[in-house]
């Protein structure tokens, strides 16, 4: 619907969102669409009476979305997609294509990007002084990365450690994006030069950041006795790749100056050595380069090494001593265990000498049960001789019918019985003259019959 108020036309806020003008004393739409069908009802007296429009098919379609160029170089093919929103009213592909980057990729790296990674190497390298066990990050590609994603979007890292090639630990080291290097728990190893070289395409290449790295160690990197020689490591030798001003070398020991190599070039002094050590010796000794101008103003300073080194006085460092404690240690704990066993096998002789002699006394013992029971058996065998009479042969016993019973395993003969002495018997009272006559006068007595047996 539209108003009119104070001589002007508003738009009331529709569903449409449609602009109207007034063109020729009727409102017309001010972009028209052929999808739109509209009828003008007619003016009266200058009046408006009113615009109607039919409901347009509303689209399930998003918006596309920007055109994505896989290359930058060389000739590729861009994309853009868009989504269906409502079912059913989505009509048309979801992916449109065409041609991109056609332009030649350049020969090698192009000047542009040489200078502004030489520019980067100069200003944006650091030295980092740390203690052992801290995080670290370092950058690659830095403010430049713009540039080379422009041109190279399959560039990847390679990092280099003392002019070598470093090959990331699983646990303590990783190489984000193919770009940074995280170190996480810093070890005195990690000491030196660390450079990074971007690889642009197979064949081209191209160094963008420059870092040096000394971390302070909380145990003796090296230990020796009193008189011997030692030599440390200064990793200066790589700086000389990116830096081709003066550098002047320089050794701290304690945070005081011990020596500085001015008229020598960091290849020619690669590390310090000591010929004859001392206790005094003993400390922190510290590595550094500095850069000088020609106007010999110093422009910056790396440290590149950390060395903790430990002197022994009397001929022996701590290390050798401790050895020499876990040796006497060892003798100690040999020594009590071999008593030990000598103690072991001489109580178990003497416990099977004890039970030997117990041994042979149960067998003595039953050896003599033994004879004492064959005696005793052949003494019952003789008696049971006399009282049977001669010249008779035993009666045959009859068969029995009864069914045969399984024998019984002869029981042990248990320990001989003593035997009873022998009663004395009362001698027999004599008997008078008078008695033996009165028994002849005396008549026998009558045997009485036995009595009848029961049926």
């Amino acid at each position: 619907m539209i108003r009119r108020r104070k001589g002007r036309f508003n738009t009331v806020p529709s569903r449409y969102g449609l602009l109207l003008d007034w063109r020729n004393e009727r409102f017309i739409p001010k972009h028209l669409s052929p999808k739109y069908s509209y009828r003008y009802p007619g003016i009266s007296n200058g009046r408006w009476k009113g615009i109607y429009f039919q409901k347009r098919a509303i689209s399930g379609w998003s918006k596309w979305s920007r055109w994505d160029c896989p290359v930058t170089c060389g000739g590729g093919v861009a994309q853009r997609r868009r989504a269906c929103i409502r079912r059913g009213s989505c009509e048309g592909p979801r992916t449109e294509t065409k041609k991109c980057a056609e332009n030649p990729c350049p020969k090698g790296a192009p000047q542009q990007l040489i200078d502004a990674a030489k520019k980067q190497i100069r200003s944006d390298t650091e030295s980092h002084q740390l203690v052992k066990g801290e995080d670290l990050t370092l950058n690659c590609q830095g403010k430049i990365k713009t540039l080379i994603q422009y041109d190279f979007r399959k560039a990847k890292a390679i990092w280099h450690h003392n002019q070598e090639t470093f090959h990331p630990e699983k646990e303590r080291t990783s190489v984000q994006d193919s770009l940074n290097l995280h170190i996480w728990r810093t070890l005195s190893k990690d000491n030196g030069v660390w450079a990074c070289e971007v690889m642009l395409d197979p064949r081209t290449s191209l160094y963008t950041a420059v870092y040096t790295i000394a971390v302070e160690n909380d145990i003796p990197d090296i230990e020796v006795k009193s008189g011997d020689s030692f030599s440390m490591p200064c990793n200066n030798v790589a700086l000389t790749m990116f830096f081709h001003n003066t550098l002047v070398t320089e050794w701290y020991h304690n945070t005081s100056l011990y020596e500085k190599y001015e008229d020598s070039k960091p290849t020619e002094v690669p590390e310090l050595t000591i010929k004859t050590s001392s206790p005094d010796d003993s400390g922190i000794w510290l590595c550094k380069v500095v850069e000088f101008s020609k106007k010999k103003k110093k422009i910056r300073e790396w440290a590149t090494n950390v060395v903790r080194v430990s002197v022994s006085e009397f001929g022996g460092g701590d290390n050798e001593n401790s050895n020499l404690v876990l040796g006497i240690i060892v003798l100690v704990l040999t020594s009590i265990v071999v008593i030990g066993i000598g103690v072991y096998y001489y109580l178990r002789k003497k416990r099977k000498g004890k039970t030997s002699d117990v041994e042979r006394g149960k067998i003595r013992e039953k050896e003599i049960t033994k004879s004492k029971t064959k005696i005793a058996k052949a003494k019952k065998k003789e008696a049971s001789k006399k009282k049977s009479p001669k010249g008779k042969d035993k009666k045959k016993s009859p068969k029995s019918t009864e069914p045969l019973k399984k024998k019984e395993p002869p029981k042990r003969p248990g320990p001989p019985k003593k035997k009873e002495p022998p009663k004395r018997q009362k001698p027999a009272p004599k008997k008078s003259p008078k008695s033996e006559k009165a028994g002849a006068s005396k008549k026998p007595a009558a045997k009485r019959p036995p009595p009848p047996k029961k049926r």
